[in-house]
């Protein structure tokens, strides 16, 4: 009998560490339920998770992509290794979410300096410094994105 009750509060204890995520203030919880997006939590606080039906992610409004060495290989044959970090300001999570669970956005950054290093339109002893601000200028211009830019660092950009 003491075994048995051992085991059930050790199970209940595991089955509520498992069940409860915890949302931190100035964050986002993303509740998605057998796929799809079920609930968008804006609220800090302790919520529920079913497991295996649902699965919680958490954001930061005030979030940083790193980018730690892409290889662009543009179509003149000039490969690049570049790290870049871009600190943003999520403005809608549920947009941001399905972009970083199909990696759009990552892919159209990727097209972006792709596009820029096959241009040719630089000067090589410059060319880190004017890809950061061809990237400030795509992300300032541009409202598609579902998060505001307050900076780009482009770490590195060395050829292969």
């Amino acid at each position: 009998m003491d075994t048995f009750i051992i085991f059930f509060v050790l199970g209940l204890f595991i089955v509520l560490t498992v069940s409860l995520r915890f949302i931190p203030s100035e964050g986002f919880g993303v509740l998605e339920q057998m796929g799809k997006i079920h609930v968008i939590y804006q609220e800090p606080g302790l919520h529920f998770v079913m497991p295996f039906f649902q699965k919680m992610y958490l954001y930061q409004k005030e979030a940083t992509l790193d980018f730690n060495e892409l290889v662009l290989s543009p179509e003149n044959s000039m490969h690049f290794k570049v790290t870049i970090s871009i600190s943003h300001v999520i403005t809608d999570i549920q947009t941001y979410h399905l972009a970083m669970k199909s990696m759009s956005i990552q892919i159209d950054l990727m097209k972006q300096m792709e596009s820029f290093v096959s241009s040719g339109q630089y000067h090589p002893n410059t060319m880190k410094a004017e890809l950061n601000d061809y990237l400030v200028e795509l992300f300032t211009k541009t409202t598609t994105y579902p998060f505001a830019v307050s900076n780009i660092d482009v770490l590195e950009l060395d050829p292969l």
